[in-house]
């Protein structure tokens, strides 16, 4: 019978398939397997589309402070380990090109150079990205990004310098002339390695990589370049060679390097006393950012306690206040956006509140631009609220002042006109507000007795054109001093 006449039981058994079986028990494997692709596809569903490569985005990837904090040293060294990682896997390519031109019957050098230069990235790859946070490893793989990238520099030139050799040996002067034109150009690559190292910025690195170059070209040049161990058998011979070509070839060389290694080391060094400057500079800024926070949290903390115990209106009142301000602001003829912001500004204390706080930085390690901006905002906002409380006190005062002849406060000329037009109107609804609240020292007045108090005694606080729109138009503000509803 074929399994296509089976039962699905029969099926089953037959197979040994428990995949499909429903009476089985899914194992906790099963379980956590299942759950693990739901989690991936939720994972999936939630990411982000791909951005376009753009040119922008291509520089920010060679970016060695793109979204770091340089003070600290981990994070920044394993920027540079994975900028400068990405510039090596472009340069193996480069020195892979150089390989490729070579004499294939030395075919087995290039694939072990290939192969060292591979287990090296994964070597690297291991010690950047396993634990980021781990200084020791970013530096280790520091030193050994450079000192790869110098030997294999190296050892690329002296591939294609045996192969021009070899040529010569074969085909001739004239026929090799392209494999030392080859080799002479790879033998600018370990400059570029050079320069490569000097991206770390780090002075100890660069000079312990130029003893290392120093001696290494001195081989290059005595052993590969000129074999001098052939020629130079005592003094008299090494005499009679400093007078030959080869000789002062070698010198030329060691010249232009010694030349070229001080330029990069005093550029490295320069760079580094910069960033350490820098660094200092953005580490006495930090703690001025911490002095800041905490300062303007206690004036925020003040605010609120000011505001808590010297204010008398709730919501209702305030609101109430910030409707006659809109009021008296439009009999003045001022401009519609400008009366809006009176009335905010009339109850800010209130819309506000709960701005004047810096909770939500206290745990920010590094303060962005947008940061900056809202702590900027939420402190001007601090401003705009310390100098509406202190109209509201400086109403209260002026009325207990008038109702109580053995009030303390005495009131200068500079208490008089003073004010910004904005300042003025609220201050005179928060005066006519006290006037008609019933408060510990006074029996509430009514608006006939209020209007007159103010037009009588407190009219020297205003420009003129203030106190007379709030006149002239005393029975609108009553009607909508006692029939406001929130």
């Amino acid at each position: 019978m074929g399994k296509e006449n089976l039962s699905i039981e029969d099926y089953l058994k037959e197979t040994d398939n428990a995949t499909y079986n429903p009476s089985k028990k899914k194992t906790l494997k099963h379980k956590a397997q299942v759950a693990k692709k739901k989690r991936t596809k939720k994972l999936l569903s939630d990411r982000k589309p791909r951005e376009k490569w753009t040119l922008k985005r291509i520089i920010g990837m060679f970016d060695l402070e793109a979204g770091i904090d340089i003070l600290d040293e981990s994070e920044a060294l394993y920027r540079k380990n994975r900028i400068i990682k990405r510039i090596v896997f472009i340069t193996n390519i480069l020195f892979s090109a150089f390989l490729i031109t070579r004499n294939y019957t030395m075919i087995v050098v290039t694939i072990l150079l290939f192969l060292f230069t591979f287990g090296i990235n994964r070597l690297l790859r291991s010690l950047i990205y396993d634990d980021p946070s781990d200084e020791m490893n970013q530096k280790i793989a520091m030193y050994l990004v450079a000192g790869n990238t110098l030997i294999v520099a190296i050892t690329t030139f002296i591939n294609l310098h045996i192969d021009a050799v070899n040529a010569e040996q074969a085909l001739g002067a004239e026929a090799s002339m392209v494999y030392y034109n080859l080799a002479n150009v790879s033998y600018g690559l370990i400059f570029y390695s050079l320069v490569i190292t000097a991206f770390y910025q780090n002075k100890t690195l660069m000079r312990h990589i130029s003893y290392i170059t120093i001696f290494l070209y001195t081989v290059l040049h005595t052993v590969v370049i000129y074999p001098t161990y052939q020629i130079v058998r005592d003094m008299s011979s090494f005499l009679e060679f400093t007078q030959t070509n080869a000789a002062r070839d070698i010198g030329i060389r060691t010249v232009v390097l010694i030349i070229f290694l001080l330029a990069v080391n005093i550029n490295v060094k320069i760079s580094e006393k910069m960033n350490d400057e820098r660094k200092k500079e953005l580490y006495s800024r930090r703690n001025l950012e911490k002095d800041f926070l905490v300062v303007v949290e206690d004036i925020f903390n003040g605010i609120e306690v000011f505001n808590s115990s010297n204010m008398y209106k709730d919501k209702f009142t305030t609101y109430r206040s910030a409707q006659l301000v809109r009021k008296l602001a439009g009999l003045l003829q001022i401009h519609v956006n400008d009366v809006e912001s009176m009335a905010d500004f009339a109850k800010i204390h209130i819309d506000k509140r709960e701005y004047l706080t810096l909770m939500d930085f206290k745990h920010v390690k590094v303060l962005s631009q947008k940061n900056y901006a809202e702590i900027e905002e939420r402190t001007r906002i601090g401003r705009e609220v310390l100098s509406r409380l202190r109209i509201n006190q400086l109403s209260e005062d002026i009325v207990r002042s008038h109702c109580h002849s053995g009030f303390e406060r005495q009131f200068k000329d500079t208490d008089t006109i003073s004010m910004d037009l904005k300042s003025q109107l609220v201050l005179l609804t928060d005066i006519y507000d006290a006037l008609r609240m019933d408060r510990l020292y006074k029996d509430e007045f009514s608006h006939r007795d209020a209007v007159r108090i103010i037009r009588d005694s407190f009219s020297n606080y205003f420009e003129f054109q203030v106190v007379d729109r709030f006149i002239r138009f005393e029975s609108e503000f009553r009607d909508l001093y006692d029939n406001f509803i929130l």
